[in-house]
């Protein structure tokens, strides 16, 4: 499996409409989206192909201290954690 990344952000290129991050089956599929992608920003090479291992290897998730709502204890939780998914958020408790 292969992603499409942005070099300056290291954020994964998501389809318009889509929530997750698009997956390519091939290399060749990929590559030829990300030739699309690097076209229509003036073909500045700002999008790259990498397997899915290499980009999990190259940016791992980075991890911030939070507060528990309830308990008032600290705990480490992935940056990316959606709010309704944190037990730091008012949303989570009330579900």
């Amino acid at each position: 499996m292969f992603v499409i990344v942005n070099v300056g952000t290291e954020l994964t290129y998501h389809k318009p409409r889509h929530i997750t991050t698009a997956t390519y089956e091939t290399v060749r599929g990929a590559k030829g989206a990300c030739t699309k992608l690097n076209k229509n920003y003036g073909n500045c090479g700002q999008w790259v192909v990498m397997s899915i291992e290499d980009y999990c290897n190259a940016y791992p998730v980075k991890m911030v201290q939070k507060t528990n709502l309830m308990s008032g204890n600290t705990y480490m939780e992935a940056e990316d954690t959606p709010n309704c998914c944190s037990p730091a958020s008012e949303t989570y408790w009330s579900m």
